[in-house]
């Protein structure tokens, strides 16, 4: 099962935009690949993200309808060398290669306010750490993904906080944090992982990595 993540390739800078650069963990991947299938989602925005690689790992063997993704680049560049991407190139292999049949809408605009979020969806990822404002309709599932340049761990706990006042449960792992106002049904057999629960929160690491 999942085989196909293990195929995606982890380069090193400055080539890592010529393949699949990504920081997620296969636990990760099988929660949010399960997260879709057991939530039965068929309608996704995604704010920021590049490739969207995200959305595609989450999607493969579900049954999305419609996939909307709003980026303000249009090509991912190296900051020191190597040739870089065109975003919807990118994005169109990775519908064959993830064998995604839905409707997908790349739509290239400067992103600076939630706002945009201006219907429902039953999961927005968003990408991006500056946006301002509120989303006008709640997500049944809203997913941040951290940067693998990485927040400071103090602005990161600010940012949940504030998303913690409009969703009521949050499941922690190390490089996204998941938040509805449902309970999360998703399942994380592959990888041995350690849970701990605080308050509201569930957090989910790989065995040796859980914070205490």
């Amino acid at each position: 099962m999942y085989s196909w993540f293990n195929e995606l390739t982890r380069i090193q800078k400055p080539n890592r935009e010529k393949e699949d650069y990504h920081h997620y963990g296969l636990y990760e991947v099988e929660i949010l690949n399960t997260l879709f299938r057991n939530h039965n989602v068929e309608t996704v925005l995604s704010l920021g993200g590049m490739s969207n690689l995200d959305f595609f790992l989450a999607q493969y063997d579900n049954n999305v309808k419609t996939a909307i993704n709003i980026d303000e680049a249009e090509t991912w560049r190296p900051s020191k060398g190597g040739n870089g991407f065109n975003l919807r190139e990118k994005q169109k292999d990775y519908i064959q290669r993830f064998k995604y049949n839905g409707e997908y809408i790349f739509t290239n605009q400067k992103l600076d306010s939630y706002d945009v979020v201006d219907k429902r969806y039953d999961v927005v990822f968003c990408n991006i750490d500056t946006l301002r404002g509120s989303m006008k309709v709640l997500p049944d599932i809203f997913i941040k993904m951290w940067s693998h340049m990485g927040l400071v761990e103090t602005t990161r706990e600010k940012m949940t906080t504030e998303y913690e006042k409009i969703f009521s449960n949050v499941l922690v792992t190390t490089n996204m944090t998941v938040f509805s106002n449902y309970t999360l049904e998703y399942e994380n057999n592959i990888v041995s992982t350690s849970t701990k629960l605080r308050n509201n929160r569930t957090f989910v690491y790989q065995a040796d990595d859980l914070p205490l």
